[in-house]
Formats: structure tokens, C-alpha cells, sequence
């Protein structure tokens, strides 16, 4: 039973236990198959299948499957994990997809900002030249208006 729903899981074309164990004669390569899978690429279709086919039995159950053996014991919560990780993955994707929509956004409206502060700050940069040139020359009058009003006063003093 365990090892019909992990075949199918893994994609043996024949489940039958003659089948499987052919497929499993070598165990240090079929564990490194198991954990090597990768459950992002079973379609919703095979899982839909193992879960109605396995998942419902009532002796799919690690716990009473490890009573017999502790190897399929732990295949078994290792199928029932994957499937568990499918469905929240599969809720987690559009998720991701629109996290990665908003961070495009979010960079295309930064370097927009950026631009237009850079652009603020030449603007700010020409506005602080003409005050400080307007206060230069709001100075250079107020010396020049001192020095005639001086020269008028020693003018008018000298007639």
C-alpha cells in the first residue's frame, strides 16, 4: 500500500509490488530519489489521484503502518508530508508570484523617485545659487547705498 502511493508519487510506471521492487532493488539509490523529489513537479491530477486512492484508507496511517515497518512507516509521512506541503505551496505560489509583481513595481517607482529627487535636488541646488547670489548682491547694495549716503553726508558737510 505505502509503497504503491510512493511509486506513484515518484512516477514508476508499474505499482504492483513485483514491479516496485524491482524498482527499489538498489535501496542507497532509491533513498536518494526520495530525497531528492522535488513535489512542485506532480501535477494536481497524480496527487488528487494518491490522495483518494491511499490518503482515505484508514490504514494509512504512519502510526499503524510503522507497527509492521518502521521504513514504511516513515514513507508514509513522508508521502502524507509532501501532500500537506503541495497544498500549502499551491496557496503560497500566487503569493509569491504577486510578492515579486509588487518588488517589480516597488524598484520601477524607486528609480522614478530616485530620478525625480535627483532632479528636486539640482533645482535646490540652483535656487541656493541664486539666493546666495541675490544675497551677495543685496549686500554690494547695501555697501553701495552706505558709501553714497557717506560721500552725500561729506559732500553736504564740505559745502
Amino acid at each position: 500500500m505505502v509503497m504503491g502511493c510512493c511509486g506513484t508519487m515518484l512516477g514508476f510506471k508499474k505499482i504492483e509490488w513485483a514491479d516496485i521492487r524491482q524498482e527499489i532493488n538498489d535501496p542507497s539509490a532509491f533513498i536518494k530519489r526520495v530525497l531528492t523529489f522535488d513535489v512542485t513537479t506532480m501535477s494536481e491530477a497524480l496527487l488528487k489521484k494518491v490522495r483518494d486512492k491511499w490518503f482515505k484508507m484508514p490504514e494509512f496511517n504512519p502510526k499503524i503502518v510503522s507497527t509492521k515497518s518502521k521504513p514504511a512507516g516513515a514513507l508514509c509521512e513522508w508521502a502524507l508530508a509532501l501532500s500537506e506541503y503541495q497544498i500549502i505551496n499551491k496557496n503560497i505560489l500566487p503569493k509569491k508570484e504577486k510578492a515579486a509583481e509588487m518588488d517589480r513595481i516597488l524598484k520601477e517607482n524607486l528609480a522614478v523617485f530616485n530620478k525625480k529627487m535627483a532632479e528636486l535636488k539640482e533645482v535646490k541646488d540652483k535656487v541656493q545659487l541664486l539666493v546666495d547670489n541675490a544675497n551677495r548682491l543685496t549686500k554690494q547694495k547695501e555697501e553701495l547705498e552706505f558709501r553714497m549716503a557717506r560721500d552725500n553726508a561729506r559732500m553736504q558737510r564740505a559745502e
